[in-house]
């Protein structure tokens, strides 16, 4: 198992370093290691499971249904859940 900085799983994921922050933040990604200074270390593969992508199902490039699919995780796990749909408000 290699394990990988920030940025290099967000370049393999085909997103942003911030988007990968956010996950964390929410609790939809859990780092495989955090060194002393607070650093995240990654399996790529194991997030790719984590996030739902298997044997290459979703691609990785930004646009792809991985993107769009983590986007839309995000989206989820951010909306409030009292939310009311924009095509109901007056």
């Amino acid at each position: 198992m290699e394990l990988v900085s920030t940025g290099a799983l967000a370049k393999a994921l085909g997103v942003s370093r911030a988007a990968v922050n956010r996950w964390v933040g929410t609790g939809l990604l859990v780092p495989d290691v955090t060194t002393p200074g607070g650093h995240h270390r990654w399996d790529v593969d194991r997030v790719r499971e984590q996030l739902g992508g298997r044997d290459g199902v979703l691609g990785d490039a930004p646009g792809s249904r991985y993107a769009v699919v983590c986007a839309v995780a995000h989206h989820a796990l951010s909306a409030p859940a009292d939310a009311t749909p924009r095509d109901t408000q007056e």
